[in-house]
């Protein structure tokens, strides 16, 4: 099978782990000659250049490189599957292991990976021009019938936004993962081929506390149709929830809901109006972006026992504890029509 520059690098990567692995010997190397001392001065030049280029690449994309360690490997996008990379809100990922499917030569492909019970994420880098040809995801566990998937949208939110896709939570004790990805098959007339694809298998530390999230303020109309009646945000983890309570009236009411931070489109959401059970979950999504509102009307609502309209908005982060260290917002809006 031909081997491409990506290839190589991984190869080289691997093989060269164990010597950025080993600890190293600072104070002899500072004991030496004053030449070697101006061939390190150079080498330390050359590297600030290439770490300034680094961080400028990651800041045009939100990500920023961990702080470097022994053995810690950095890119310049997040796409090209860093060995270990920083998210804003200081969540570090560490890779795990690279998966290539070279569609349409192979329809699937599996690899074993092991884990060490913390969340797991799966980066793609994706070929382009492929929407009608995305790959699932799914991990299995020695022991157990149950596949896990990616949650959510899968991996079109890592191909758009170039951030990793959370895998569902795996049960505890869990340590060696079989990762299968599988290309299905498209109707005829879908345009294009299945491109190559290559993952990064990552698991990922939050920050040791929650930071501050960036708040979004919800707009006072939205077109010519809906005006703002009251809206409400909190901190999470502090809050799951945010309550709003609002006196009858006859014109129609809608809702608009979304999480800022790190949870946004990553934890589940599910709200309620005077008490009427969800009819399902479904993510805390994104705030709006370019003032586009996507709303459904709720009609008329009638008031409950109190004599009010009460709508709740409740997030819960699905299994995966660890989000209780990563900081967000929650926004609940409620908008009336005025016509």
């Amino acid at each position: 099978m031909p081997i491409d520059h990506r290839d190589l690098y991984e190869l080289l990567e691997e093989r060269s782990r164990p010597a950025l692995d080993r600890p190293i010997p600072w104070e002899r190397l500072r004991a030496r000659a004053p030449a070697a001392r101006r061939r390190r001065a150079a080498v330390v030049a050359v590297a600030g250049v290439v770490a300034a280029s680094v961080a400028v690449g990651w800041s045009l994309l939100g990500v920023r490189p961990a702080p470097e360690k022994e053995g810690t490997i950095t890119a310049s996008a997040p796409k090209q599957l860093p060995a270990r990379f920083e998210a804003a809100d200081g969540t570090v990922y560490r890779r795990l292991a690279t998966v290539t499917l070279d569609a349409p030569a192979a329809r699937t492909v599996s690899a074993k990976v092991p884990v060490s019970g913390k969340p797991l994420a799966v980066m793609a880098d994706c070929p382009p021009s492929t929407p009608f040809y995305v790959p699932t995801v799914t991990a299995k566990v020695a022991g157990t019938r149950r596949w896990f998937p990616l949650t959510f949208d899968g991996l079109h939110g890592s191909c758009e936004q170039n951030r990793p896709a959370d895998l569902a939570p795996l049960p505890g004790g869990a340590r060696e993962v079989t990762f299968t990805m599988t290309m299905g098959k498209a109707a005829k007339d879908m345009p294009g081929r299945p491109g190559r694809w290559r993952f990064g298998i990552y698991e990922w530390t939050p920050p040791a506390s929650p930071g501050p999230a960036p708040t979004e303020t919800p707009p006072a109309t939205i077109g010519d149709r809906y005006r703002l009646l009251t809206a409400r945000t909190v901190s999470w983890p502090e809050s799951h929830g945010v309550t709003l309570t609002l006196p009858p009236t006859d014109r129609p009411l809608t809702v608009v809901a979304y999480c800022t931070g790190a949870i946004a489109g990553r934890v589940h959401a599910e709200t309620s109006v005077n008490g009427r059970p969800p009819k399902g979950s479904a993510r805390c999504w994104e705030p709006p972006s370019g003032g586009t509102f996507s709303v459904g009307e709720l009609g008329t609502v009638r008031p409950g026992a109190d004599g009010k309209v009460t709508v709740r908005l409740r997030v819960s982060a699905g299994g995966v504890t660890a989000y209780e260290r990563r900081p967000g917002t929650l926004t609940l809006a409620v908008y009336q029509t005025t016509e």
